[in-house]
């Protein structure tokens, strides 16, 4: 009986007690509500004039944010904030898509034109947790960053690490040039301050450029409004693009008045992939276009490469209008395909190399068979390697036999050129709120 009636008054002590500690006040809650809004423009060519003074027009799917995700990953405070990507942990993902219902309300993207075409130029209210303001302060200690992909469907990733070796689809799928939507992404955005959102203010914070503050906006009574603020991230695409500008011949010597008619042109040694963060993928195949077989010489093209033909990008045939001659033949400018980053380095690896073949014809009538010109793809200043988000101009001039096989290049097998490298440029854009 005594011990019963010990454990009754033990236990009244400890309900006195607690409701003693309840009458202090609520307790301040650890974690708030914020939402995150970013604006995004894509690297475009658009308009932009050339060295001749010609405008030169970009395509429009090359322009175009068809799927917008975001990945916020955890990265700490503002006074401790974590530098190792590997723990820089997922949060939450957002994915908006034209012609999906995420588009179909304001609270989730604000929508442009491209042309004709519908391109997604914001991306709206992330729903986010973060850290109570402390003491006066209207904003929030917890960091984030967060990587914007574009183009790319069914992507997770627990880490900034583990989501900068996810891969773009396979370089076969995105067809000929124009024709595809292209994988573009931001670099990792710091954000931090966030102003939580509470029913007195409805606060939209705005991705702000190289600041790390956001710019926020009052939405009124509700999460929905359309403005745009701050400074927009810049997409850049995961891939780059190699057209022929100019072909043409100015035989010399003996080969004077010769002809050289074009059976195809075609890329070898391009990467079926690369990240969706624009590094090269060292393990992915290499493609080469057409060339079903051929004769290792000079380990020029991969001996693992697969052999891709049409209907493919990488190789196109030319039955028509396919005599070069002194002048530029336009026929050859419809030569445009897609590529991945290529980085050989040493003996591992290959470089990725356009190459044109054909017959020549001396002037004379003699027939001299088929022959191969290879033009190795680089950047400026760069040892052979292929990067991302440029545009690879070729022009050519033919002057001598060229290469009896197609992995060889001999000393005579004469071929100059030039390389043009543009970067794509921003696109002016025309936005029009998605209501």
């Amino acid at each position: 009986m005594k011990l019963r009636n010990l454990f009754l008054a033990s236990l009244a002590i400890c309900t006195m007690a607690s409701c003693s500690k309840d009458e202090d006040g609520p307790s301040i809650p650890q974690e708030v509500d914020a939402y995150l809004s970013i604006a995004a423009v894509p690297g475009d060519l658009v308009a932009k004039a050339s060295e001749k003074g010609e405008e030169e027009l970009g395509e429009t799917k090359e322009q175009v944010v068809n799927t917008l995700t975001a990945f916020v990953f955890k990265a700490g405070e503002t006074d401790a904030p974590i530098t190792d990507e590997s723990l820089q942990t997922f949060v939450i993902s957002k994915t908006v898509a034209i012609g999906t219902s995420e588009v179909g309300d304001s609270k989730d993207a604000i929508v442009g034109k491209v042309g004709d075409e519908r391109t997604i130029t914001a991306i709206k209210g992330i729903h986010v947790k973060v850290a109570a303001p402390e003491g006066a302060t209207t904003t929030s200690k917890t960091q984030f960053k967060v990587v914007l992909v574009a183009n790319c469907k069914d992507l997770s990733a627990t880490s900034v690490k583990d989501l900068k070796t996810k891969l773009t689809p396979d370089i076969l799928s995105f067809g000929g040039v124009g024709t595809s939507y292209l994988p573009m992404s931001s670099e990792p955005l710091t954000i931090n301050s966030l102003t939580p959102y509470t029913t007195e203010k409805h606060i939209q914070n705005w991705f702000n450029g190289d600041s790390q503050t956001p710019v926020t906006i009052e939405n009124g009574t509700d999460n929905t409004g359309a403005t745009t603020v701050g400074t927009a991230a810049t997409l850049i695409r995961a891939i780059s693009r190699v057209q022929i500008e100019s072909l043409n011949t100015n035989f010399q010597g003996q080969y004077k008045g010769a002809t050289f008619t074009v059976d195809a042109i075609y890329l070898v040694n391009v990467r079926a992939t690369e990240t969706i963060m624009r590094q090269e993928n060292a393990d992915a195949i290499y493609y080469r276009g057409g060339l079903q077989d051929y004769t290792v010489l000079d380990k020029l093209i991969d001996e693992n490469s697969v052999s891709k033909t049409e209907p493919c990008s990488l190789w196109k045939k030319y039955t028509e209008n396919n005599i070069l001659s002194s002048s530029p033949n336009a026929t050859f400018n419809t030569f445009k395909s897609y590529i991945n980053v290529n980085s050989p380095n040493g003996l591992t690896g290959s470089q990725t190399r356009l190459i044109i073949a054909g017959d020549l014809k001396l002037q004379n009538g003699t027939a001299m068979g088929r022959k191969y010109f290879h033009i190795p793809l680089k950047d400026v200043g760069d040892a052979g390697n292929v990067v991302n988000n440029k545009i690879y101009k070729i022009t050519a001039t033919i002057t001598g036999e060229g290469n009896p096989e197609p992995d060889q290049i001999l000393d005579n097998a004469c071929i100059n050129f030039t390389i043009t490298v543009a970067n794509w440029q921003v696109v002016d854009q025309t936005e029009e709120d998605i209501n």
